[in-house]
């Protein structure tokens, strides 16, 4: 019997029998963890909490509510961003899926917002300012965010056009010894046909040896 553990599809073997499930499926997170993002994600929520922490004390709450909803939104939008790979499309086109995900995160945290307002008994600013105050945070994050991806994407292009350009040039090496040994093995066919007449025994030792030669040639290929 294989047992799996969440998205892991592993199987455990016998000897993993005896751990608990729930300590494999934390390592399993652990080890997917993208501590850059959260490092950077913490550091720019936690700079704008601080800078509203500034206002009067009265607004010291629906600022935190703010934060904490543009916190959630925007890491839901990083998460569809990842599982749908967009930015590895052509630029046309993850452009206009990024703005219009922006758009939707935009009202969906303004609702997560006003939900919590209504929630604690904050004062409810209009709705109009309300959305366009939160577009305003989504759209710097996604900024931010879609220009580090970028960057990070690219670097990664460069990384892999460089290994195709030698494992070409590896294959044109390989290709430029393959046509040196076809002209050995010409010249060695040749010299055997020449030998022939003048002495068949001396030929027949010769194609002996070149047959094994070339049989250990294969198998070492293989």
């Amino acid at each position: 019997m294989a047992f799996t553990v969440g998205v892991d599809y592993t199987p455990l073997n016998r000897k993993d029998w005896g751990y608990p499930l729930i300590l494999r499926y934390i390592g399993y997170m652990l080890r997917r963890i993208s501590y850059s993002y959260w490092i950077c994600q913490l550091a720019g929520w936690g700079a704008l909490l601080a800078f509203f922490c500034w206002l009067p004390p009265h607004e010291v709450g629906r600022s935190i509510l703010t934060t904490a909803s543009g916190f959630l939104v925007s890491h839901f939008l990083r998460e569809v961003l990842r599982r749908y790979r967009w930015m590895e499309k052509k630029p046309k086109r993850w452009v206009i899926r990024v703005c219009l995900a922006v758009v939707v995160a935009s009202l969906v945290g303004a609702l997560i917002l006003w939900a919590a307002l209504q929630i604690f008994e904050y004062h409810l600013p209009p709705v109009f300012i309300m959305v366009s105050s939160f577009s305003v945070l989504i759209m710097d994050w996604t900024c931010v965010y879609c220009s580090f991806k970028y960057r990070r994407l690219a670097r990664r292009n460069d990384s892999r056009e460089q290994m195709l350009c030698m494992r070409l040039r590896e294959m044109r090496k390989g290709a430029d010894e393959l046509e040196l040994d076809a002209e050995a093995i010409v010249d060695r066919l040749q010299r055997i046909e020449g030998m022939i007449e003048a002495d068949p025994a001396r030929s027949r030792e010769e194609i002996t040896a070149f047959s094994k030669l070339l049989r250990t040639g294969y198998i070492a290929e293989k």
